[in-house]
Parts: structure tokens; C-alpha cells; sequence
């Protein structure tokens, strides 16, 4: 099948701002209706929902310094720039607590090895005692105890 090429120009529905508001129509799905008064708006129908309530789509010519719930404003690099100074500062802040945190876990489960370390100790000490003083009294008047080691 051979290709056939048309030559054809296209043209878009357009209209004022306030006669589309006051018209109100349905634009077909995909169809372009164009702002005339505003090159730069337009709204893309689907079909069902009336002009009113379809969101305008391109740039409005607005330049916002700060983010917002915007559809169609652009924003400026001092306002990105900003916005994303503020995040990584809230990153920093996060990971500074994270760290402070993990930091005290560590300080908190060093502490408990530490008690549980002496616990073990007591306990060690407190069985060679028991062993110096069953051995004193079987006549072993020299047992004692240095350090952890016990001596006859």
C-alpha cells in the first residue's frame, strides 16, 4: 500500500477566556480548546466534562517564588533553590536525630553489658568465697582470694 501524503493545516477550537466560561461547553476527547485572549492556556477535553470544570493545562505566565497548589505557574530557580535548601536542611535534622538516637542505644546496651559483665564478676567472686570458706573449713586456714584467682 502506498503512502499517501496530504498537505492540510490544522485549527483549533479558541475562544475568549470569559466566552468559554459563559458558553460552558463539552470538548470532545482530546480536543483543544484554546484561550485566545491567553495563547498560552488551553484546556484538553475528555469528553464529558464541561469547560468550567476541566483544569487549564500550559503556562499562565505566572512566576511563583515559592511552591503552592498551582496547575499552570512556573516556578523560579531562587524558589527551587530555596524549597530545596529547606529539605535538606530537614534531611540534616533527621539525621542528626537518627544518629543521637542510634548513639544512645549504643551508650544504653554498653551500659547493660557493663552491669551484666559485673553481675558475672560478683557472682564468680561471690563462688570462690564460698569455696575459701568451705576449704578453711576443712583445715585450709590459707585459701584466700587475689583478684579472681583463688590460692591455697
Amino acid at each position: 500500500m502506498a503512502n499517501k501524503i496530504i498537505k492540510a493545516q490544522m485549527k483549533q477550537r479558541r475562544d475568549t477566556k470569559a466566552n468559554w466560561a459563559a458558553q460552558n461547553p463539552v470538548l470532545l476527547a482530546g480536543e483543544l480548546g484554546i484561550v485566545s485572549d491567553d495563547p498560552n492556556l488551553y484546556k484538553v477535553g475528555d469528553g464529558t466534562t464541561a469547560w468550567n470544570d476541566l483544569p487549564f493545562r500550559g503556562f499562565d505566565g505566572t512566576l511563583v517564588h515559592t511552591t503552592g497548589d498551582s496547575e499552570t505557574a512556573a516556578m523560579s530557580q531562587k524558589g527551587v533553590t530555596e524549597e530545596l535548601a529547606k529539605l535538606s536542611d530537614e534531611i540534616s535534622n533527621v539525621e542528626g536525630y537518627a544518629e543521637e538516637l542510634v548513639n544512645g542505644l549504643k551508650t544504653e546496651a554498653n551500659n547493660k553489658f557493663a552491669s551484666v559483665d559485673s553481675e558475672i564478676e560478683n557472682l564468680k567472686r561471690g563462688e570462690a568465697y564460698v569455696m575459701c570458706e568451705t576449704l578453711a573449713f576443712r583445715n585450709y586456714a590459707d585459701a584466700k582470694i587475689i583478684g579472681n584467682t583463688l590460692t591455697l
